[in-house]
């Protein structure tokens, strides 16, 4: 588990709330309602997970199921899989055309 400065909580704060599609107190179950209700193939979300803090969920829709991914947050630094990325956008820039595979969330 990361520990955060007080700075580094503000920092995070200021950035996710640029984000249209980051959803700070959504549950799992109403990601997927959400996604499978109003979204279409490819429609994702970001959510905080029960991981703890610095710890989210991408929830992407395919098909007819959603998909759910870990993404975690050390150091200034977001993790998912082997990858890692200065900011949450350069995250979804990365893999606008990427294919995820699996899930592990």
């Amino acid at each position: 588990m990361s520990i955060h400065s007080d700075a580094s909580n503000e920092e995070l704060g200021d950035e996710l709330e640029t984000l249209g599609w980051y959803h700070y107190d959504l549950s799992r179950h109403a990601a997927e309602a959400l996604l499978l209700s109003n979204g279409s193939d490819g429609s994702y979300l970001l959510r905080n997970s029960n991981e703890g803090p610095g710890c989210f969920a991408l929830s992407v829709r395919a098909k007819d199921s959603v998909k759910h991914f870990h993404v975690t947050r050390r150091d200034h630094v977001y993790a998912f899989g082997f990858n890692e990325f200065t900011s949450l956008q350069d995250f979804i820039d990365h893999f606008a055309n990427q294919p995820l595979l699996g899930s592990d969330a």
